[in-house]
């Protein structure tokens, strides 16, 4: 097995100086039991591996270095008119350790002068250009993992500290304007984010996580650490959450699929009453969620005797549909936290699903039947056919029309 790398020489350095000498390291992983040969030009190029002394170590290792050094008027001989350098690596057959393949990871180049190497690039040989708090990853001047692009200002993972002043500044007063969360990325991170926290429907702060997510919050401690690092300008970063997540005092829901279901719950509280709505979700390429189709409509049907208005949509990893928000002569009634049989049948081939409408008492003394629900109506999501949330439509109507304004 042969790998044939070619690099562009005007990509991996830019400014190349003609009398510097320059270190290409190239790191392999997943090479355990197997030799490697490497060739640049006609010359052999060494081989090792991190605190190994012998062939066999060497051998036996999983991660492995080649290592060679060119002068820059060399390199841009080798490189000639099509401006590449090539390198082969062969990989002898496995022995014994149990690898399946070898990796070509990181390529990093070094301008060496009186024995001090200068980071020049590094290239990734999987294309994952992020690093910590999930920022890009900036190589090309300082080596790799030393410097991150928070897209405002640069941030150096060496000293702890950013390259230009905080914006936000006067707010932090007591504070060095370079420093990077408060002195502690294990809870804070300082990107400009897209997931936003509310507290009883009120915006509190964001986690600065750019995944279309709404958080929402429930536990009090959790509000007031999340508001003193909103005050500081900062983010609270309590992990990644996905679609329907709790934890930590907190669910996450996607602002797409809660625009749905508010969008859904509208169409029912207004023409609901003996018809029902229905809509899925699913992921697109981007993993973002996208309707399948326009919202269906149900048929008109009178709620006694019935406890389904079969409104018929397209299957998807999120389904959302209304129950009638109206009332038998008899009192029958269809709660949107009352999944029916058809509903919990479903539930068991979804991701999530979402019942809207109303929900509370329906009386009937002496013949007159009341309708105590309130017209507010209610958004109640289903995970694994269990309740996990309930938001009401007034608090969804909040939230988004927040949301909506700070995404603008």
């Amino acid at each position: 097995m042969d790998h044939f790398c070619s690099y562009r020489l005007s990509e991996i350095i830019p400014n190349l100086d003609a009398n510097a000498l320059y270190e290409f390291t190239i790191m392999l992983t997943e090479s355990q039991g197997r030799g490697i040969t490497a060739t640049m030009d006609t010359a052999t190029v060494a081989v090792s591996a991190p605190g190994a002394a012998s062939n066999a170590a060497i051998l036996a290792s999983g991660t492995k270095y080649i290592t060679y050094y060119y002068k820059g008027s060399h390199l841009t001989t080798l490189a000639g008119s099509g401006n590449s350098v090539n390198l082969t690596i062969k990989v002898d057959a496995l022995q014994g350790f149990g690898a399946n393949g070898v990796i070509v990871s990181d390529i990093s180049v070094n301008a060496v002068s009186f024995g001090v190497n200068t980071p020049i690039a590094l290239r990734n040989g999987a294309a994952y250009r992020y690093g910590f708090n999930g920022m890009e990853r900036d190589d090309e001047i300082k080596g790799s993992g030393n410097s991150y692009d928070f897209g405002a200002r640069m941030y150096d993972s060496r000293l702890g500290r950013w390259m230009s002043v905080d914006p936000l500044a006067s707010l932090q007063r007591g504070w060095s304007p370079y420093k990077f969360a408060l002195d502690n990325p294990i809870i804070f991170i300082d990107p400009e984010g897209e997931t936003e926290f509310y507290f009883r429907g009120k915006h509190i702060g964001s986690d600065g996580r750019k995944d279309n997510m709404i958080g929402l919050v429930s536990d009090r401690k959790v509000k007031r650490s999340i508001e003193n690092a909103a005050k500081e300008g900062l983010n609270t970063d309590l992990g990644s959450f996905g679609n329907g997540d709790r934890r930590g005092g907190v669910y996450a829901i996607d602002a797409t699929v809660l625009q749905t279901a508010d969008a859904v719950l509208d169409k029912a509280r207004t023409s609901g009453q003996e018809r029902e709505y229905g809509v899925s979700l699913s992921k697109d390429s981007e993993g973002s969620f996208q309707m399948n189709g326009e919202i269906q409509e149900g048929p008109v049907r009178p709620l006694e005797g019935s406890q389904s208005g079969e409104v018929n949509y397209s299957p998807g990893e999120v389904s959302i549909h209304s129950h009638r928000t109206g009332v038998g002569e008899e009192g029958t009634h269809a709660n949107a936290d009352e999944p029916s049989l058809t509903d919990k049948s479903s539930m068991k081939k979804e991701d999530m699903s979402i019942i809207v409408g109303k929900k509370g008492e329906v009386t009937k003394v002496d013949g007159v039947v009341s309708d105590n629900r309130s017209d507010d109506g209610t958004i109640e999501i289903f995970k694994n056919g269990k309740r996990n949330q309930s938001i009401s439509g007034t608090r969804t109507k909040e939230i988004l029309k927040d949301y909506k304004t700070r995404k603008q």
